[in-house]
């Protein structure tokens, strides 16, 4: 039996992401794991609210579910056979959370965004609230440094 069949990766479409499911897919074709695209698709923020008619959930998630759906197709072009694509809407670590304790799995694979001190303390970071509350194991990359 894997030490990993069931691999989440929260992806939103950024960098960070990107690497998180690079990772992941070398986990996933070292232990033929399956691997779940997990995409949350943060509420409006208030750019919109001065919009008279704010965008509605299918039009905010377009984007997110394209990225998403082109990871997809690169990773099983990659070798992975088993990758689905999940798509929810609301708070991103408050959804990641959720879906980990309805889906129990034996990775979780985020990026790092990187906060500085100052914006971790007041606007906290999906990674780090994810990490204090999640209840399975946690990868957490960072994008090789450039030079």
């Amino acid at each position: 039996m894997s030490a990993f069949q069931s691999i989440v990766v929260a992806f939103d479409g950024s960098e960070q992401s990107v690497h998180a499911a690079n990772v992941a897919l070398e986990i996933a074709q070292r232990f033929r794991s399956r691997l779940t695209l997990l995409t949350v698709v943060p509420p409006p923020g208030p750019v919109y609210s001065n919009l008279e008619t704010p965008p509605s959930v299918e039009e905010m998630s377009q984007p997110y579910r394209e990225a998403s759906e082109r990871q997809k197709t690169r990773l099983e072009k990659a070798g992975l056979t088993a990758v689905v694509v999940e798509l929810r809407s609301g708070t991103p670590a408050r959804e990641i959370l959720q879906y980990m304790d309805e889906h129990p799995s034996d990775l979780l694979v985020m990026g790092a965004r990187g906060l500085s001190e100052l914006g971790r303390v007041f606007l906290g970071s999906v990674s780090d609230v994810v990490v204090h509350h999640a209840h399975c194991p946690i990868l957490v990359v960072r994008p090789p440094v450039s030079t």
